[in-house]
């Protein structure tokens, strides 16, 4: 035996950061990461993801479709080689208290306090109307109405994350586009953010974990967040969310005014 733990995960980004989420909370000093899944979309990020903290010393990846009856078949094949392996679920129950991910160190390179906007989540191989992508995509419209209207009348600066976007210039000089930042540089965007506003997924997990605010777009049936049943959040974590159902500028008004009023 190698006296070495190691970890079988699976889903997508968000899913692996919440695996990474409880491996840290294990304080581990080493230990091996088998990523199995059929799409993999965000394989390149998950990767980056988990080299990036020192305690993993090896990722090794693979598309197949993760079945239970393969997760379990690979848990007994590798506990030839390891003194314990576990097939890691997305589901955590204490978010708003969990040891962080290791970050680099952060220096604000932006003129003010900023709030960021995650341009998108979900599987980007699939189609916007996708069961998978539902409520989970802006229309550009009202995304550059909610943008402007921050910048403006904030005095904050907006930063674009998430997926790479080509977007038109923007006149105001407080509105950076972040978008082709790799994970590591984004999640420090996320965590030192005065507020983030976006959908489930990765930039919403990130943000749970480092007590940021956040809002949220809600997302039934997939995840119904005034239900307050959603796998990996828990009550801290639902104080720190402002859910809109809309995504109209109209209905960013209030949280406009309370940024600009150094409320939020």
């Amino acid at each position: 035996m190698h006296n070495k733990r190691a970890f079988i995960c699976h889903g997508g980004l968000g899913d692996v950061y919440i695996a990474l989420l409880k491996i840290k909370n294990l304080e581990l000093t080493s230990c091996d990461i088998y990523y199995r899944d059929v799409a993999a979309t965000h394989l390149k990020d998950i990767q980056m993801l988990c080299e990036s903290q020192p305690e993993i010393k090896k990722f090794d990846a693979l598309r197949i479709e993760q079945t239970d009856k393969y997760l379990n078949n690979l848990k007994k094949e590798l506990e030839s080689k390891y003194d314990k392996v576990s097939i890691l679920s997305s589901t955590l129950t204490n978010i708003s208290n969990t040891k962080e991910l290791q970050l680099p160190d952060w220096v604000n390179p932006y003129e003010a306090e900023y709030v960021t906007i995650n341009t998108g989540a979900g599987d980007w191989t699939m189609p916007d109307d996708f069961v998978h992508n539902a409520n989970r995509r802006w229309n550009y419209g009202e995304l550059q109405s909610v943008v402007e209207g921050i910048a403006t009348k904030t005095g904050l600066s907006v930063i674009l994350i998430g997926r790479v976007m080509l977007l038109p210039p923007f006149n105001n000089k407080k509105i950076i586009n972040e978008s082709e930042k790799n994970i590591i540089e984004q999640l420090n965007i996320i965590k030192h953010a005065k507020l983030n506003i976006g959908f489930e997924g990765f930039n919403l997990v990130a943000a749970m974990s480092f007590n940021t605010k956040m809002v949220v777009k809600n997302n039934p049936p997939n995840h119904d967040f005034k239900e307050k049943k959603v796998r990996y959040l828990d009550d801290e974590a639902y104080a720190n969310m402002i859910v809109l159902d809309n995504w109209a500028p109209r209905e960013f008004l209030p949280i406009i005014v309370k940024l600009r009023n150094n409320q939020l």
